[in-house]
């Protein structure tokens, strides 16, 4: 999956395309949800290492596959160990990288109202605190 670049802070844009993403996200099946979910979520961390890190030759051997920081666990391991992501928003990627696993691995149909991944559903905190009272 490309996430687009995105030059100062156009948070218009920004707004955009994030709605764009997630009404397209709402039309997939459940396990085509938590598959291109978490592919936007692990090109959303490949782009915070390409604006941390400098650019060239190395960096993208390191970001590529099958480079050290190539999957979406060694990228949520290295931000986290690098200060550049909160302990909750590991926590969640890491259990969201549980659920999409759960879903590419199912052999049957698993839908997010299968009971496991309705508790680690629940078990996210970052929705949570995002939402309104």
């Amino acid at each position: 999956m490309v996430v687009e670049k995105y030059s100062g802070t156009n948070t218009a844009l920004l707004r955009k395309k994030t709605d764009s993403f997630i009404k397209n996200l709402m039309a997939e099946s459940d396990r085509g949800a938590a598959l291109v979910g978490l592919a936007y979520l692990d090109a959303l961390l490949g782009r915070l290492f390409e604006a941390k890190m400098l650019k060239g030759t190395s960096a993208n051997r390191l970001l590529n596959y099958p480079g050290a920081f190539s999957t979406a666990s060694a990228r949520t391991d290295a931000a986290y160990s690098l200060g550049w992501i909160s302990v909750e928003t590991y926590r969640d990627l890491v259990t969201l990288r549980k659920i999409r696993n759960r879903f590419a691995h199912a052999h049957n149909a698993l839908t997010f109202s299968d009971v496991d991944v309705q508790t680690q559903c629940a078990s996210l905190r970052l929705p949570k605190e995002a939402l309104p009272d």
